[in-house]
């Protein structure tokens, strides 16, 4: 996996344990088709990646 995706997962990691839930705003467009496309290999559970796909607004 190259540097800059572990620290891309590494944000979405952290922007889940910090504020997701409690956020007004949403990714923009381009930030939701990122997010779709990294948690498609992500190293994560198919839970977080449902997790984390209910908060971006990707579904």
């Amino acid at each position: 996996m190259p540097d800059h995706t572990e620290r891309e997962l590494a944000g979405i990691g952290n922007w889940l344990r910090t504020g997701a839930a409690r956020m007004w705003a949403t990714p923009t467009d381009d930030q939701r088709r990122r997010i779709a496309v990294l948690l498609v290999d992500a190293p994560i559970d198919s839970r977080r990646v449902a997790v984390v796909a209910f908060h971006a607004g990707i579904g």
